[in-house]
C-alpha cells in the first residue's frame, strides 16, 4: 500500500508538471515573466505533492516534491527553481511535523542538484540524456535517505523498511519521466495511462471502505447505528431504534430524483451481501442531500437463518468532488494524449499493443486506437521491421533496460522509408513486476532529410564561405572576442586562425580611419544597422599594410545584441590602384595641357563636354564657345554630321579608331590626324593633331619616292640589258675557250702553266656568269617580270643534287658537307627554281666562308612546316651586320682589302625568294663559331 500511494503520489506530479508545458507556450521561459510563471506551475506542482502524500508517520510526510524543485532548477534555472523551493517549504513549515527538517533539507538539495546539472548542461553545451537525469534523480534520493536519519530513532527504522526501496529505485525512475516530459515533448504523456489505473484503484478504494452502519431486524426496523451514521443521517441512535429503515435511510437516485429501493428489502430477498448503485442521494432528517455509497449484507445466526441485515455506508461528498477532478483531468490528460504530436503506445509481456492514442493508430495505419488493440507489429506498416522490434522488446522486458531516444528506419509496405524516434520502458505494476512495455513514437523523416538537406547545405556553405577571397568572421559576446573566422585570413595576413582568435584588436595602426571604424563598432554593439561598410588599417604578420573593407552588422537575439558577425575584403590593391589613379589622372591632366595636341571629351550627342589645348589657334573656336556646345551648333553641317556618325561607330563597337579631316581655321586650312577612343558607353576621347605641316612634308616624300621608284626601274632595266649584253659575248667566250683546250689536250701541248690558266679562265668566267644571273635574278624580282610556277616538289631532291654539285667545291678546301635527313615528308607546294636559288646561295656562302670544319644540311617535320637547317663552321657573321645582311649590293667586308669576293646580291635574293614562295628565314651567328640558316617551308597549303 505504501509503494502504491507514493506511485500515485508520483503520478499526480508527473501529470501537473505537463502543465509546464503549456505555460511555455504563453510565457516564454527566457524571460522573466516566463522564469516566475514556471516557478508558480512547480510550486503548485509540489504542494499538490504534499496534499496527496503518503503518511508514514505523525508529522512524517513521504511524496516525491524532493524531485520539483531540482526539476525546475534544472529545466528553467535558479529564479524558477527558487520560487518552487520555497512555496514547498513554505506550505511544509506550515503543516509542521517531526519531518519538517528532513524535508527542508532533502528540497534544498534538489534545488542544487538541479542547479549544478543546470550549469553542467550549459558548461557542456549538450543535451542532457536518461542517464544524466537518473543520475539527478538517485543523487537526491540518496540524500533524501541520509536526511531520514535525523528523524527520531524510534522511527528511521521503520522508515527505511517502509519506503527506502520505493525512494532508492522509483523516485529517481519518476525523475528520469519528469525530466524527459520536459526536456522532450516526445514523452510527456507516456504515463498517462498508469495515472488512470491509479485513479480508478484509488476510487474502488475508497468505495470499499465503510464509515457509517446502521444494523436492523428481519422485518427491516433499526436495531442501532454509529456516530458516523447519526450525523450523516441527521437521526441519533436513540429516537431511531425501532423506526423502518428507510424512514431514517432515506436515499434517491442522485440524477433522477426517485425514491431507491429498500436496501434492507433487496438483502432479504438476495440474501447475500449487496452493493448498491452509485449515484445515491442520502436525505437526511434537515433535507440535506449528501452523496453517499452504501452496501448491505444479510446477519445470520449460527443455524444460516437471517436475523437482520447491516448497512454500511459513507459520505461520498469528498470523493464526489475529488472524483468529479479525477474525471475532469482524465479527460484533460485523454485530450492531451489523442492531440499530441508524438504516438503513445504501451504493449504486454508478448509484444501486443493494449492501447494507444490516437496518434499513433494513424501513424500504423488504422482508423482509431481501438483498431490497434490486439495486433503486434506484424500487422503494422511497418511489419518489416517486426522481427527486430518484437527482439527490442524482449530486451527490455527481459533486462528491465530502457530504450530512449533510439532512432530507427522503417520500410513500411509500399517501400517508402520512414525514420522514427523511438523511446521504450519497462512497464511495471505496484508489486515492480514488468507488464509489459511503454513507449513513444515520433515520425523524424522530414528531420531526418532535413538535416541531410543541411548537412550538405553546411558543406556547400563552408566550402564557399572558405573557398572566397573574403574572409568571414562572428563573435558571440560585444566585447570583440573572435569566435570564427574563415581560413582566407591567414592568405591575406600571414596570422594563423589561432592567433586571430586569440586577438582583441584588429585595428592595430594609427590611421584616423581605426578611430571611425571603432565608433562605428561600437553603434553596431548598441544595435545599430548600417549598409555601409567600415574601412581599417591593419599590419600583416609581415608588417605589410593591409586596408580592409568590413561589412558588419549585429547579431540580435530576442531584442538583445549577442554579438558581431560579417565578412571582411581586403581592398589593398584597389586602394592603391585607386591612389596611383589620381596621381596618374593628374599627371595625365598635365600631360594633357602640354600636349600640342587638342584634347576633347564628347558624349553622344556630339556635345562638347571637356577641351584642353595648349594651343588656342587649333581650336575652331575660342574654348569658351566649345564647352557644353554641340557639334552642330559650332561647325558646318556637313562636317558635324560626318563627326557624330564616326562618334556613334566607335560607341556602338566599343573600339576607337583614326580619321584624317580638315577644317578652316582663322582663313588657313589646317589638317588635323584624329584619334577617337571610348571612355565610357556614351562618351569618347578625341585626340586632334595638326598634320598640317606634316601634310606638306608627306606630298614632297610622295613626289621624291615616284622619282626614286622611276629612277630604280630604268636602272634595273639597264643592268638587265647589260647583263644580256655581257652574258653572250661571255659565253662565246667561254664556248671558244674550251674548243681550244680540248683540242690542245688532243694534241698532247698541256703542261701545267697551260692547265692552271685555263682553269683560272674558267673559274674567272663562272664568276662573271654567276654575277650576271644574281644581277638578271635581281632584275626579274625588282621589276616583277618572275612568275613562280608552284607545284608539288621534292626538296630532298633539290638537296641532293646540290649536294653532288658543290661536293668537289667542298672537297677541294678539305670541308665536310653532309646531309642530315630527319623528315617523314620532304614534299612541297612551291616553285622548284626559287628554293634551287635559295638553297644553293645558301650552300655556296657556307662554303666560300668556311675555311676548316664543314657544311651540314638539316631536314626535320614541324608542325605543318618542312625545316631545313644550313649550319657551317666558318667565320660567322656580326651582331652589327646582321640586320643588314639581306640588303642588296652589301658586303660585311669593302674596299680591296675584303678577303672574299662576291656582289653582295646573294642573301639579298635569298631573302626575296623566301618572301616570293611564302618561306621563313632566320640566321643565328656567332663571329669564329659559325652561321645557321633556317628555312622553314609551308606544308599542306597550296600558297597564292
Amino acid at each position: 500500500m505504501i509503494i502504491t500511494d507514493l506511485i500515485y503520489n508520483l503520478t499526480l506530479l508527473i501529470s501537473v508538471s505537463i502543465l509546464s508545458g503549456y505555460a511555455d507556450l504563453y510565457f516564454p521561459r527566457n524571460a522573466l515573466s516566463g522564469k516566475i510563471t514556471q516557478g508558480i506551475v512547480f510550486g503548485i506542482t509540489a504542494v499538490t505533492g504534499i496534499i496527496f502524500s503518503y503518511n508514514l508517520s505523525e508529522g512524517i510526510l513521504i511524496d516525491g516534491v524532493s524531485i520539483i524543485p531540482g526539476v525546475a532548477a534544472l529545466f528553467f534555472g535558479f529564479t524558477s527553481g527558487l520560487i518552487a523551493t520555497l512555496t514547498a517549504i513554505f506550505y511544509r513549515t506550515s503543516l509542521g511535523g517531526i519531518g519538517v527538517y528532513t524535508f527542508l533539507l532533502t528540497t534544498l538539495t534538489s534545488f542544487a542538484v538541479g542547479l549544478i546539472f543546470n550549469r553542467y548542461a550549459k558548461f557542456r553545451a549538450k543535451e542532457l540524456n536518461a542517464f544524466h537525469f537518473y543520475f539527478m534523480g538517485l543523487m537526491i534520493h540518496s540524500a533524501m535517505l541520509f536526511y531520514l536519519l535525523l528523524l527520531p530513532e524510534n522511527i528511521v527504522t521503520e522508515s527505511y523498511e517502509s519506503v527506502a526501496f520505493t525512494i532508492i529505485t522509483v523516485f529517481p525512475i519518476a525523475t528520469v519521466l519528469i525530466c524527459k516530459i520536459l526536456s522532450d515533448q516526445l514523452n510527456r504523456y507516456k504515463s498517462a495511462n498508469n495515472m488512470k489505473a491509479r485513479e480508478e484503484l484509488f476510487r474502488t478504494t475508497l468505495y470499499s471502505i465503510g464509515e457509517a452502519v446502521i444494523t436492523t431486524d428481519a422485518k427491516g426496523l433499526i436495531k442501532s447505528m454509529n456516530s458516523v451514521a447519526e450525523k450523516l443521517t441527521g437521526w441519533n441512535e436513540k429516537e431511531s431504534v425501532g423506526k423502518p429503515v428507510s424512514k431514517v435511510f432515506n436515499i434517491v437516485n442522485e440524477f433522477t430524483g426517485i425514491k431507491s429501493r429498500d436496501p434492507v428489502e433487496l438483502v432479504l430477498i438476495e440474501k447475500k451481501t449487496v452493493a448498491f448503485a452509485n449515484h445515491t442521494l442520502l436525505i437526511n432528517k434537515n433535507g440535506d442531500k449528501i452523496p453517499i455509497a452504501d452496501s448491505g449484507a444479510p446477519i445470520k445466526n449460527d443455524a444460516g437463518d437471517i436475523t437482520g441485515v447491516v448497512l454500511v455506508f459513507r459520505d461520498q461528498s469528498q470523493e464526489r468532488e475529488i472524483e468529479n477532478r479525477i474525471v475532469e483531468t482524465n479527460h484533460i490528460l485523454q485530450n492531451i494524449l489523442d492531440t499530441a504530436p508524438v504516438s503513445i503506445f504501451w504493449k504486454n509481456r508478448e509484444s501486443v499493443y493494449i492501447g494507444c492514442n490516437k496518434a499513433f493508430a494513424l501513424q500504423a495505419g488504422f482508423n482509431s486506437p481501438s483498431e490497434v488493440y490486439g495486433k503486434n507489429d506484424r500487422h503494422m506498416k511497418w511489419h518489416k521491421e517486426a522481427g527486430k522490434i518484437i527482439e527490442e522488446d524482449r530486451n527490455i522486458i527481459s533486462n528491465d533496460a530502457n530504450s530512449l531516444g533510439k532512432i530507427e528506419k522503417f520500410i513500411l509496405k509500399d517501400g517508402s522509408v520512414k525514420w522514427q524516434r523511438i523511446n521504450r520502458v519497462a512497464l511495471k505494476n505496484t508489486a515492480g513486476e514488468i507488464t509489459g512495455i511503454l513507449g513513444t513514437m515520433e515520425d523524424i523523416t522530414e528531420q531526418k532529410l532535413l538535416e541531410e538537406k543541411l548537412a550538405i547545405d553546411e558543406d556547400r556553405l563552408r566550402m564557399l564561405v572558405e573557398g572566397t577571397p573574403d574572409f568571414f568572421f562572428y563573435t558571440q559576446d560585444t566585447a570583440g572576442n573572435l569566435n570564427y573566422i574563415s581560413p582566407s585570413v591567414e592568405r591575406i595576413t600571414g596570422y594563423k586562425i589561432e592567433e586571430w582568435l586569440a586577438k582583441r584588436d584588429w585595428f592595430t595602426t594609427d590611421n584616423p580611419i581605426n578611430k571611425l571604424a571603432k565608433e562605428i563598432t561600437a553603434a553596431h554593439v548598441k544595435g545599430l544597422q548600417t549598409e555601409e561598410p567600415i574601412y581599417i588599417e591593419i599590419k600583416s604578420k609581415n608588417g605589410e599594410l593591409i586596408f580592409l573593407e568590413i561589412y558588419e552588422h549585429p547579431i540580435i537575439r530576442n531584442g538583445k545584441v549577442t554579438g558581431l558577425q560579417g565578412v571582411a575584403h581586403n581592398i589593398t590593391n584597389e586602394k592603391n590602384a585607386t591612389e596611383k589613379l589620381k596621381t596618374s589622372e593628374a599627371e595625365l591632366q598635365a600631360i594633357f595641357d602640354a600636349l600640342p595636341d587638342v584634347v576633347f571629351t564628347i558624349n553622344n550627342e556630339g556635345r562638347y563636354l571637356k577641351i584642353s589645348s595648349s594651343n588656342q589657334e587649333l581650336l575652331y573656336k575660342p574654348a569658351d564657345n566649345l564647352l557644353n556646345k554641340t557639334l552642330h551648333e559650332v561647325l558646318p553641317e556637313q562636317t558635324a554630321d560626318y563627326f557624330l556618325q564616326i562618334i556613334h561607330n566607335v560607341l556602338d563597337n566599343q573600339r576607337g579608331g583614326q580619321i584624317e579631316y580638315e577644317l578652316e581655321i582663322n582663313d588657313e586650312i589646317k589638317n588635323f590626324l584624329a584619334t577617337i577612343e571610348p571612355l565610357t558607353d556614351d562618351t569618347v576621347l578625341w585626340v586632334a593633331r595638326d598634320i598640317t605641316l606634316i601634310k606638306s612634308y608627306h606630298k614632297e616624300l610622295i613626289e621624291a619616292k615616284e622619282s626614286a621608284e622611276k629612277a630604280d626601274k630604268l636602272k634595273s632595266e639597264f643592268l638587265a640589258q647589260m647583263s644580256h649584253e655581257i652574258r653572250s659575248p661571255i659565253n662565246n667566250i667561254l664556248g671558244h675557250i674550251s674548243l681550244v683546250k680540248m683540242f690542245i689536250e688532243g694534241n698532247s701541248y698541256m703542261d701545267e702553266d697551260l692547265n692552271f690558266s685555263f682553269d683560272a679562265i674558267d673559274n674567272s668566267s663562272k664568276r662573271i656568269v654567276r654575277t650576271i644571273d644574281a644581277i638578271l635574278n635581281m632584275s626579274d624580282l625588282s621589276l616583277g617580270t618572275y612568275k613562280p610556277n608552284k607545284k608539288k616538289i621534292d626538296i630532298r631532291a633539290i638537296i641532293e643534287s646540290l649536294y653532288n654539285e658543290y661536293k668537289s667545291a667542298a672537297e677541294r678546301k678539305n670541308l665536310r658537307l653532309a646531309i642530315n635527313n630527319n623528315a617523314d615528308v620532304c614534299s612541297i607546294f612551291s616553285d622548284d627554281y626559287s628554293v634551287y636559288q635559295i638553297i644553293a646561295n645558301l650552300i655556296d656562302n657556307a662554303i666560300k666562308y668556311t675555311k676548316k670544319g664543314g657544311v651540314e644540311i638539316t631536314l626535320n617535320n614541324q608542325k605543318d612546316a618542312l625545316e631545313v637547317k644550313i649550319s657551317d663552321t666558318g667565320i660567322g657573321i656580326s651582331e652589327e651586320y646582321q640586320k643588314d645582311l639581306f640588303t642588296a649590293f652589301s658586303q660585311e667586308e669593302h674596299g680591296y682589302t675584303r678577303k672574299f669576293e662576291g656582289t653582295g646580291l646573294g642573301m639579298s635574293l635569298v631573302k626575296r625568294y623566301c618572301e616570293l614562295i611564302g618561306a621563313g628565314i632566320e640566321v643565328e651567328s656567332k663571329k669564329k663559331v659559325g652561321t645557321t640558316f633556317t628555312l622553314t617551308f609551308p606544308q599542306n597549303i597550296r600558297l597564292n
